[in-house]
């Protein structure tokens, strides 16, 4: 059995001072909302063995927020250019390239891939919708990462900032 947690970046900006999407920051009220979903996740969930996140800026800002709630080393957050702009097939590959020993992972990342994702993962039909902020956990009836994934998750909560 694996567990796999799906967290999309909190609130940003519209427009980075830049004004390239990748370079998008948190603003108060996203990062007010990381807070709050990682303690709620702490209180009632096991800490993830392993935290990734996209290198976009938004998704590394909530991961970082998430690991110092849990006490997790920021240093030991895994960052992976390939989760900003990738398609449902790639995530699902990267998924299945994980080290078997992983149990527990957490991944932090972007729509419209995390939304066609969960789906793919689920036993039933089910396509929550993830505004900014919300964390997703899916238990996986799997021994390996790299076996058989798709339709083989049991949703186990949904956090959604904008109803906690």
């Amino acid at each position: 059995m694996k567990t796999l947690y799906l967290v999309r970046h909190a609130k940003t900006e519209k427009n980075s001072s830049t004004n390239q999407d990748f370079d998008r920051v948190l603003l108060p009220k996203g990062t007010e909302d990381a807070h709050r979903i990682a303690k709620q996740f702490r209180e009632t969930h096991p800490i993830p063995e392993i935290l990734i996140t996209s290198s976009a800026n938004r998704a590394l800002e909530t991961a970082q927020i998430f690991a110092q709630e849990f006490g997790f080393p920021l240093k030991q957050i895994q960052i992976h250019q390939e989760l900003y702009e990738t398609t449902s097939d790639d995530f699902i590959s990267f998924l299945q390239d994980f080290q078997t020993d992983w149990t527990t992972v957490m991944i932090f990342g972007h729509n419209p891939v995390l939304e066609e994702v969960i789906p793919l993962l689920l036993k039933k039909s089910q396509n929550p919708p993830l505004p900014p902020g919300t964390t997703v956990g899916i238990s996986l009836n799997i021994q390996h990462w790299h076996d058989r994934i798709l339709g083989k998750g049991e949703l186990l909560f949904l956090y959604n900032p904008k109803s906690e």
